[in-house]
């Protein structure tokens, strides 16, 4: 290595070379709090749209430009190889805390890794039954969302399997459990008739997906993690996470799932019914029958988003 040369000192009272000098008028420069307004208001006009107001995520950060004055630019401060964007499929629906959760969580999760937060893009299941998968290229990861029955059960599995064997980071929460399981069924157990109850009655189909005897609507459950691997992610083995789903794992079809490769990673602490599951040879397929995002703040990123998010970064 060679050697650093020492920064040169000039006479008393002056900073070495390459270090700015204050301006001798201390006023100039300083932005005060009627201008951080108004540059933040013109910063936020070219701004992707946010979450509505009522949503979790409105009004928790402060925006760039109010940290770029407090801090320097926040691009000089962001990891090389950070995410450009995650697909989160499902079909939008504004004031639904499940899906209005997610970006937040998203940005919370990056917060704790000291990366920038990818972009979220909502992708319409309709919009993949008709355009296909190619709207899912260039995404760094998946996320399946709560919110069914969707628009277009095909172009949610589509995409389901795009990023399963694409080896692209996944994430199914709620409705993406499910229908991450009835994905896996259909393409890999290679069982063309694995139905989902809130579909309709499956009559001569193999029903993976049932309605549950009571609904976990609104629910806080404690959840054993019984899978080494999510448990390195989680750091809790007996974490309570919220719930907002009617439909669940058929038992039946337990064994045939995890002989296929789909692991249970996290079972209900009271009666053992499958409430997390991890796709083998994967390097990250995670399902949850809850739902991650409304349960993180700033302050306490949920732990499986955080993983979500590394596993972009690897």
């Amino acid at each position: 290595m060679g050697d650093v040369a020492e920064p040169t000192v000039g006479p008393a009272g002056e900073l070495p070379d390459g270090v700015p000098q204050l301006p001798e008028d201390p006023t100039v420069g300083v932005v005060h709090a009627d201008e951080a307004c108004d540059v933040r208001s013109r910063h936020d006009q070219t701004e992707p749209v946010r979450d509505p107001p009522h949503s979790p995520g409105h009004g928790r950060r402060p925006s760039k430009v109010i940290l770029e004055i407090c801090w320097g630019s926040v691009e000089d401060q962001q990891p090389k190889g950070t995410a450009k964007w995650i697909a989160v499929i499902g079909d939008r629906k504004v004031g639904f805390e499940p899906q209005d959760a997610i970006s937040a969580a998203v940005v919370d999760a990056a917060g704790r890794l000291g990366c920038e937060a990818p972009e979220v893009r909502w992708i319409a299941t309709g919009r993949l039954g008709s355009e296909g998968t190619e709207v899912l290229e260039g995404a760094s990861a998946v996320w399946c969302a709560p919110g069914s029955p969707y628009e277009s059960l095909d172009g949610a599995l589509a995409g389901i399997r795009w990023a399963r064997k694409g080896q692209v980071p996944f994430l199914g929460t709620c409705a993406g459990f499910q229908h991450g399981v009835l994905e896996f069924a259909r393409n890999v157990l290679g069982i063309s008739g694995a139905a989902h109850a809130e579909y309709g009655p499956p009559g001569d189909s193999d029903l993976f997906i049932e309605e549950l005897l009571c609904s976990l609507v609104g629910q806080t459950m404690e959840v054993d993690v019984v899978d080494s691997e999510l448990l390195a992610v989680y750091g809790d083995r007996h974490p309570k996470e919220r719930y907002y789903c009617r439909f669940g794992l058929n038992p039946a079809w337990r064994s045939p799932l995890v002989e296929g490769g789909l692991l249970i990673a996290g079972v209900d602490a009271q009666d053992g019914d499958v409430r997390v599951m991890r796709l083998i040879d994967h390097p990250y397929f995670v399902l949850t029958l809850f739902v991650p995002q409304v349960s993180s703040s700033p302050y306490r990123p949920h732990p499986l988003i955080v993983g979500l998010l590394r596993a972009i970064l690897v």
